[in-house]
């Protein structure tokens, strides 16, 4: 069984309406993560264009309604991230199993070893699975 989302570490939100492209998906929670102070202002540009080469490399969308975008930056001190809840479906590309997502994971990290952010992302995949 997994556990609860720690909704102290990662709020859960309700998506806009408007937010109905990955794109504005992902803007909406990274504005989130600067309005509960869990981002610095300054980052959210270039946090944005992590996340996007990310993406780039492959698709973050992980199947079952899931898509976790994600990205590594130096000036984070620990993960932060938050959990948004799409109205409509979205059309992420190249989800893996071919449906929609429902469900944007945004996470942001320090540049710790992949194995400690592999551990982080592994956990949070458990969780979404089940939730």
């Amino acid at each position: 069984m997994s556990e609860p989302i720690d909704e102290a570490r990662f709020p859960v939100i309700d998506l806009p309406p408007e937010a109905n492209t990955p794109e504005a998906a992902v803007q909406c929670l990274i504005a989130e993560l600067v309005r509960v102070g869990k981002l610095p202002g300054e980052l959210a540009a270039e946090v944005t264009h992590q996340v996007w080469h990310r993406e780039k490399l492959g698709s973050t969308a992980t199947g079952r309604g899931v898509a976790i975008p994600h990205a590594r930056n130096v000036a984070i001190a620990g993960p932060v991230g938050v959990v948004g809840r799409c109205t409509r479906p979205l059309d992420w590309p190249n989800v893996l199993d071919g449906g929609s997502v429902w469900v944007v994971c945004l996470i942001v990290a320090s540049s710790e070893g992949p194995g400690d952010w592999l551990r982080h992302l592994e956990r949070l995949v458990r969780t979404l699975r089940n939730w």
